[in-house]
This record gives C-alpha cells, structure tokens and sequence, in this order.
C-alpha cells in the first residue's frame, strides 16, 4: 500500500484525482493513502442536507459530494488521509473496512494518553473531555441574601415581581441579536455546551447562561451606553458569586458575527483549560461531556473505495459552530491540541497513515 504526502490542496481537484484513479483502476493496482490538508470548505454528503448549514458569514465554499455521511467541515490544521482501497482483494466488506479504519486512530491516540471509542450509528472517533471545574455560586441569592434591588438589571423602570413571568416575555420578544445568538447557541450547538435564554439567577435576569461554566453572555444595544455603572455594579455582583459574563454589542453581533463567536468560542475553550495528556482513567465513558475527533465518509464504487478520513489535530474549530456536524445538532468537535497532544500536521497524518496501512492489511479474522 502506497503512502502519498500531498501536502495543502484545493478540495474540489482532489475529489476529481480521487474518482479519476478508482476508474482507471485494474485488478492489480496497488491501493493508496492520500495524505494532504485543504483550505477552508464545507463538504455535503450525497444525502446531505442544506439545513445542516446554519450560517455562512465567512462564505466558506460549499461543495455537494458524492460520499456517505451529512456535512462536515475541513480545513487547516487538519488531517485528511484518503483511502483508494480495493474491498474485494481485502476479502471483507464496509463495515469492516469503517471499523479498521477508526481503529486505526483508536490506536494513535491511545499511544498520547487519549482514550477513544468509536459508534456503530454515527461514525468516526468520539473522546470524552474532563469536565470543567464547577465553581460555588456562593450564597445569598435568595430572600434575606443578596438585596440588591431591580433597578440592576433594568434601571429605567420597576420590574416587575414575577421575574419568571417577565422573563418569559423577554422570551416571546428577542431582538434580532438575541434570536441569532440563539439560534446558534440552542441545541448543544456551541461545543456541546447547554445554553437557556433569559434565565433568571437570584434576582437577575441573564440573556444567556450555561449552567455548567456558570457563564453568562449578556447583548447590550445603545441604551447600555447610558448605564455603564448600572452593568458594571451588576457584571460585579455576578462574578462575585462566581458567574463569568461575557458582554457583546448587538450591532457587533448582527454585523460582525463570526468575529462574535469566534471571539466567544476562544473564550469558552480557555475557561474549560485541558489537562496535558489526560489518561484514560478520566476518559471513563458516560461520565464527561463527549466530542468527535475524526469524522470518516466513503464512496464505494465497483468494489473499491475513495475518500476517507479527516482527523483534527490543531485547528480553528469555529467554523463547526456553524454546522450540525455530521448531521447531529450539538455535536460537541475537538483537536488533539485541545486534549493535550503536541504533534505536528505532518507528524500526525502519516503516524495515522502508517497505522491505517497496519489495520487495513492485517488478514481477516
């Protein structure tokens, strides 16, 4: 089995080179692995569906393919080893071929500490990532606690009592910046990360809150310029009861939105601070919140198999954010860098490329 370093490639002409090869193909050709990196590019499988693309600001180029599988996302920082694989020499079928073929990155990542798993209904390589550290709320949010009054959260006029019923109206009446916020935060869409919307906490009402970080993401319009003091002396209070808050202009979120998450994805990722090389032991399924870390599609035509798989090694993972990866809404998507693991682009491809040239040759059992 041939080993081929392609090095950074356009998508589009390696798909072509990918179909161009499997047709020429003959009983006696020697199969390959293709190891390369591409520019941005979001992939369609054959049954893709478009509303699996939740937003584009970046207008990252869109490409229909004719693999299995919904959309994913590849790009710098990520490792892509196509497979032209001949399945009737081999002697075994697909679903052999896609559990050797996880197998393989099961093993490279078990040799840097990573314990790893795959899914018979959703393939590709899944991890379990430590939990962040939980932080105390503190006391005093209730009555007798913390008295500081409504004027905190909205200083032109009284709240009024029922914080639940006023902020189920705050719901029915999102902005246009809280209600893309929204859109792409529902779900577990933002690294697998659960959100609410005008959640009250004690006597305040948040935009935005993630239980699990204690975080907060708070969209100010125009009038906030007006009562800068008003949120500071509540951002104040908030933090000292342990809760992060993140502030964004609206305008900014309307105008500039990939900035926005992007800004509030390095953020998130910083909070949750990875442990070098995790072993194993905190990888204990079921017990931390989980991510894939190498999505797998195939095309197989006449017996023989192209594209492959693309493992994240370091990259910008934002673009994620603005896909259900794979079809799944909220699937939570993670790097080695993110677990730990210092390899190179180069480095990683080929470790996987030889390990998959190790699984896919062993004879069957």
């Amino acid at each position: 089995m041939i080993i081929r370093q392609l090095g950074r490639v356009d998508y589009l002409p390696t798909w072509e080179k990918m179909r161009a090869f499997t047709d020429a193909r003959s009983p006696d050709t020697e199969d390959e692995l293709w190891v390369c990196e591409h520019a941005p590019v979001f992939t369609q499988g054959v049954a893709g569906k478009p509303e699996h693309l939740l937003l584009n600001p970046a207008n990252i180029p869109v490409i229909k393919t004719d693999r299995g599988g919904q959309i994913t996302y590849h790009g710098p920082g990520q490792a892509m080893v196509y497979v032209l694989f001949n399945l009737k020499r081999a002697g075994y079928g697909v679903r052999e071929l896609v559990l050797r073929i996880e197998n393989a990155v099961i093993v490279l990542l078990a040799a840097h500490g990573v314990a790893a798993y795959g899914k018979r209904d959703a393939p590709g390589v899944y991890v379990e990532l430590p939990s962040p550290l939980s932080r105390s709320a503190g006391e005093g949010w209730g009555e007798g606690g913390d008295q500081h009054n409504y004027l905190s959260i909205n200083p032109a006029s009284q709240l009024p009592q029922d914080l639940k019923h006023y902020a189920r109206e705050m719901r029915a009446n999102a902005t246009d910046a809280e209600a893309l916020i929204w859109s792409l935060v529902r779900g577990r869409r933002l690294l697998g990360l659960k959100f609410r919307r005008q959640h009250t906490v004690g006597r305040y009402i948040l935009d935005f809150y993630c239980e699990e970080l204690q975080l907060a993401i708070e969209l100010d319009g125009g009038q906030h310029q007006e009562q800068v003091n008003y949120d500071a002396e509540r951002t104040e209070k908030l933090e000292k009861h342990g809760i992060t808050v993140l502030r964004f202009w609206n305008n900014d979120v309307m105008t500039q939105t990939e900035v926005v998450m992007q800004d509030l994805f390095n953020r998130i990722q910083s909070m949750q601070s990875p442990s070098p090389q995790p072993s194993p032991a905190l990888r204990e399924r079921g017990s931390n919140p989980e991510a894939k870390i190498a999505a797998l599609g195939l095309k197989v035509r006449n017996g023989h198999t192209y594209h492959g798989l693309a493992f994240n090694v370091d990259m910008d993972l934002t673009p994620f954010s603005a896909i259900n990866p794979c079809g799944y809404s909220g699937l939570r998507v993670t790097h080695l860098h993110e677990l730990g693991v210092s390899l190179t682009l180069e480095t990683a491809g080929m470790s996987l490329a030889e390990e998959l040239r190790r699984q896919l040759s062993a004879p069957v059992k």
